[in-house]
Parts: structure tokens; sequence; C-alpha cells
């Protein structure tokens, strides 16, 4: 099994800086394989942006100074003094910066992701695509051609396109009930809805697809045939479906977590429900929000679950 924690860095247009919350060192101990490294611009985007540009050689520019600051703060050039606080060397999966319903032009990104690869060092495991809006295709915001073609770059250098789309369905939406009064079928609504995404279509690209329920954030809310909300309806509906329907072996889950697993029980039980079915799954992806001591929560309370 292999363990990839979504580990989040404020960006400043460039003048990154790590979560003191975020220590590397405490996934090693947790035994994580991989680390991903990607970028949150806070609430009110109060930590910035990240750099962007349209050329491949501004891409080549900013991607290099990412891989360098990733290198001093993931990879093997950690200097003593962030390892005395508590950072470690882990493999890593960088990011592509993307906007949101605004996808750089494809040099710009090709630049990127080679600059990163041409300024680390053997720790350097793939590349994360970061939007992850499910439907980024079929709306017109992303050509297909971009993630071919940053799926073909990655590829020839051996590592890994990442990618984590969210799809929460709630059977309250005004949406899930036309279609109930379509096919009067939960099941064959949920499967409806993860048809028309563009993940099956996309799927051939990534090396693997942990898809988000944000069942935890209580985004996606299906009940079972007792009436109790579930994530077992939504698992059976869209991971299962997918791997076993549509034959994509590459499908798994993002398990979901924050601060609430201190102090609620009922945020702790509903991330403890994710135990049950990531153990189905060969691999994982952690959503931890930007403070590792959530998880170790969840490894003392709930059995299995890192």
């Amino acid at each position: 099994m292999s363990k990839y924690g979504l580990w989040y860095y404020m960006p400043y247009g460039g003048n990154y800086q790590t979560f003191p919350t975020n220590k590397t060192g405490a996934l090693c101990e947790l035994g994580f394989d991989y680390l991903i490294a990607l970028h949150t611009s806070g609430k009110n985007n109060r930590y910035g942006n990240m750099p962007y540009g349209t050329t491949f050689t501004e891409g080549l520019k900013n991607g290099g100074n990412f891989g360098k600051w990733l290198e001093e703060h993931v990879g093997t050039k950690i200097s003593e003094r962030l390892r005395a606080d508590g950072y470690a060397p882990i493999p890593y999966i960088a990011e592509i910066p993307v906007k949101h319903k605004e996808i750089p032009p494809l040099d710009y990104l090709l630049g990127w992701i080679e600059g990163v690869y041409l300024n680390t060092s053997g720790l350097l495991r793939g590349f994360y695509w970061y939007y992850e809006y499910p439907w980024q295709v079929s709306n017109g915001i992303t050509p297909m051609n971009y993630v071919k073609e940053i799926s073909d770059q990655v590829k020839t250098w051996g590592l890994q396109l990442i990618w984590i789309p969210y799809l929460h369905i709630s059977e309250n939406s005004e949406d899930f009930q036309k279609l109930m009064s379509m096919y009067e079928n939960k099941i064959k609504c949920i499967h409806y809805i993860v048809d028309h995404t563009d993940i099956p279509k996309l799927s051939k690209h990534f090396t693997k697809i942990f898809i988000q329920p944000n069942y935890y954030q209580k985004k996606t809310i299906l009940r079972d045939d007792n009436g109790k909300v579930s994530l077992r309806v939504w698992f059976e509906g869209v991971i299962e479906y997918l791997r076993e329907y549509h034959k994509m072996n590459n499908i798994y889950m993002e398990l979901e977590c924050d601060g609430a697993v201190k102090g609620s029980s009922e945020s702790l039980k509903k991330a403890c429900e994710y135990t049950k079915y990531a153990n189905k799954l060969q691999d994982r992806a952690y959503y931890f929000d930007v403070n590792v001591s959530n998880l170790y929560v969840l490894r003392d309370k709930c059995p299995g679950y890192v």
C-alpha cells in the first residue's frame, strides 16, 4: 500500500513558505510513501498566488525556482537547521499550478514541469495536476491535449502524474432530485453523474486518480436503505463503479479530516468511517488540512486509518 499526503505550503508569488504545523518528519514517522506538494492561497487570498506566465521560458524559470525550493525543504538538500526542527527528506510529487477556470498556456506548463525536473533530485516522483474540477474538459476550461501532452512528457521521465478531483453528491440537491424523477433509482443517478464527469475520459492520462468524497465536509449526503447518511453509498456508486464497470484500476479514494477531529466526536466518527472503505484499495491519499497532528489523532483513535 502506498500513502500520499497532501502537504500544503504558502505561495506568496514565488516566495514560498512552509506551515510550521506541517513538518515532513512527522509524515515520515507515520509511514507516508509520498508527499504531494501543493499550494493554498488561504482565506481571502492571505497567502498570495503562485507565479504564472505565458511562455515556455517563463515556465522553465518559475518551475526551476520551485524545484530548488522543494529540494531545500523536502528533498535531499534540507539544511541541518530544518532537520533539527522536524523536517526530513521524503519522496515527493510536485504540483503543476493552474488557476481556477483559467489554465495557463500549454507552453508555460511544459516549461514549468521541465524546470522542476531539471532542478530536483532523485526524490522527485512525479507531478500533481492541481485543478480539481471534474468537468474541466467538458466545460471548455482545460483542452484535452494539455493533459495528454503533459502526461506524455512526464511518462518519458518515468514519473507519476496524479489527479485528485472532487465529486461530492447530495441527494438533497435539486439536480439529484431531477435525476431521481427520471431514473427512480439512487444508484443509477450516481452512475449517471459519474459517467458525465471527465474522470472516465481523462483516467488514461493519469497514473493514479484519488477522488474526494467530501463526505467529512458534509457535501456528500447519500442515505442507505435504512435512511442513514453513509459513505458506503458513495463508495459503491463512485469508486467501485469506476473500477468494476469502467475497468479503471487507477481509481482510489482520498481520506479527509481536519482539526475538528480533536474536539468533535461527530467529526471523529465521520473521519473514522473512511477506514473500512479505504482498506479495500491498494493506495490512499490524505487531506488533513495543514496540521499533521490531526493524523496522529486518527492513528490513535481509528485503527487502520493511517
